[in-house]
């Protein structure tokens, strides 16, 4: 898996976002395309399956909750198709820790992932958090990106991206009033000679 610099992640997220917000997307409507991707399963290629399982995954790391959506609200499964596509070894990456949440599922719970409660798809997952720490952390920090990038999640979060090429926002300037509470105060250190 490829260490991401946070200006990379930046640039990464900031590209998807102006690609989907722009129409430079396929011309066919987004669940076709999708559907349509997700078809031509290769050898490195997740399936159509994989794709949902990875969505309920991404749903349990990021549920919906306190007016934010889930992770797959706001298309974090379409970024991390969109983030497959260039860069190699990403679905490799991702086929690997879905087969092994799926595996965890199977020992403990006897059915796959998908069939899974929400207690029990949570437990699964805490587990292979345990089991294979690394595998677990590809999952949770792809869902992070795809959802943390999202235009959508940093208006909710009221949350300005400010590209570190430009000037930023202005500061207010600095209100002497607010010290006048602590210059009342008695010192609390002694002076040392």
């Amino acid at each position: 898996m490829k260490k991401w610099t946070r200006r990379k992640f930046m640039e990464a997220g900031l590209a998807g976002s102006v690609i989907a917000g722009s129409g430079m997307m396929n011309r066919l409507p987004k669940r076709e395309a999708m559907a349509a991707k997700a078809d031509r399963s290769t050898a490195g290629e997740l399936t159509a399956e994989e794709w949902k399982a990875l969505s309920s995954v991404m749903d349990e790391i990021i549920p919906a909750d306190d007016g934010m959506p889930a992770a797959s609200e706001v298309g974090g499964v379409e970024y991390l198709q969109r983030l497959c596509l260039s860069l190699p070894g990403l679905n490799d990456d991702l086929k690997q820790s879905l087969t092994e949440a799926d595996g965890i599922s199977h020992s403990h719970f006897g059915k796959s992932f998908l069939a899974l409660t929400k207690s029990e798809r949570i437990q699964t997952l805490v587990e292979m958090e345990k089991m294979k720490p690394k595998l677990f952390a590809t999952l949770r920090d792809y869902t992070y990106e795809a959802y943390y990038t999202q235009p959508r999640v940093w208006k909710l979060m009221d949350y300005t991206f400010y590209p570190t090429n430009e000037s930023g926002p202005k500061m207010k300037p600095f209100d002497e009033s607010v010290l006048a509470e602590v210059r009342r105060k008695p010192r609390f250190y002694r002076e040392v000679e």
